[in-house]
């Protein structure tokens, strides 16, 4: 019989990083053993105690236990109870979210959905870091886009209804999400130091419309009033959004005027300014709510309903509405 193999030290922790890992015919293989001599040594080292956590687990545990909700999911065959007193004594981690599912790196990488969501919160939202909480709230009968939203997150949060004050709300518990918007700008005093978060120019219709929709108006026309869409917000986020709009050829003369104490108010009427509005707000198909997106087109179509057809040629894909063929937003 051949002389056994003496374990080395490099080995034994090769062994303790990669089981629950690593295959256990792999790392045989890298330490050219075989399987059941592999097998033996992690019974005598304690690794096949159902008891005993696997490197696996620690960094499942790790990378997810504080913010995660679904973290529970992602540990099969390990309680709450053992979860939650391994991340406390071994690791000093305390749970920072809530338990209902979301994607709590929706706002991590900016896209369509998430620009708009997040120019939503900058208008209408509430961020309380000392509760780790993020609420979004709309009027009873504006509830749809908070089912929109709730969607595009990937969250199971109630959407709860306060019958007293017509409203509807929902709240997400994440440290993770607040710290995050916190970062963009998108803060607690949003209303005195809000910006315009940086993202790449072809997200930025999205978080207008994000604006627009969670505290912004639009008016028909009238005999007495030219048709106007209006943004409400701080005189910095205002600003920012003054400025961009510059950028895609709306009128340089509107300017940011104070409304109320904290409030200011952005508003275009021109003609040429609504055109080019709904044409760059709407510009991609995605989340909006769809009554203002239709008062929208009704405005745009009173204007094209007035321009010569020569004009309206030259307006490109306005002239589909004129057409009589339906405007974004309306099914």
């Amino acid at each position: 019989m051949g002389k056994r193999k003496k374990w080395r030290p490099s080995e034994i922790q090769l062994i303790k990083d990669s089981y629950g890992v690593v295959p256990l015919a792999d790392i045989a293989s890298r330490l050219g053993r075989t399987i059941s001599s592999v097998s033996h040594k992690i019974a005598k080292l304690g690794l096949d105690d159902p008891r005993q956590w696997t490197p696996f687990e620690d960094r499942i545990l790790i990378a997810n236990y504080e913010y995660n909700p679904d973290v529970w999911g992602l540990l099969p065959g390990r309680s709450r109870a053992a979860v939650t007193q391994r991340a406390a004594k071994v690791f000093n981690l305390s749970r920072k979210c809530g338990n209902y599912s979301i994607n709590w790196r929706f706002f991590d990488a900016i896209n369509h959905d998430s620009a708009y969501v997040l120019g939503f919160i900058a208008a209408d939202g509430c961020i309380e870091p000392g509760l780790n909480r993020l609420s979004i709230s709309q009027a009873a009968t504006e509830a749809d886009i908070l089912y929109s939203i709730r969607e595009a997150m990937g969250s199971s949060n109630p959407i709860c209804f306060k019958n007293a004050r017509n409203e509807a709300a929902i709240y997400i518990h994440n440290r993770h999400i607040v710290d995050i918007l916190e970062s963009l700008g998108i803060g607690s005093n949003k209303t005195l130091r809000g910006t315009f978060p940086e993202m790449e120019p072809e997200f930025e219709p999205d978080f207008i419309r994000g604006l627009f929709d969670g505290d912004g108006s639009i008016y028909i026309p009238s005999d007495n009033r030219s048709g106007r869409i209006q943004f409400l917000g701080s005189h910095n986020m205002l600003t920012q959004l003054r400025f961009r709009l510059i950028g895609v050829g709306c009128s340089s003369r509107p300017e940011v005027r104070k409304r109320q104490v904290n409030t200011h108010i952005l508003s275009y009427s021109s003609n040429d300014d609504l055109l080019r509005l709904y044409n760059y707000m709407y510009k991609y198909p995605g989340i909006m709510i769809q009554h203002k997106a239709q008062t929208f087109g009704l405005v745009v179509r009173s204007i094209l309903d007035k321009v010569p057809s020569p004009e309206a040629e030259a307006l490109g894909e306005f002239t589909q509405l004129k057409s009589g063929k339906p405007l974004r937003g309306q099914s």
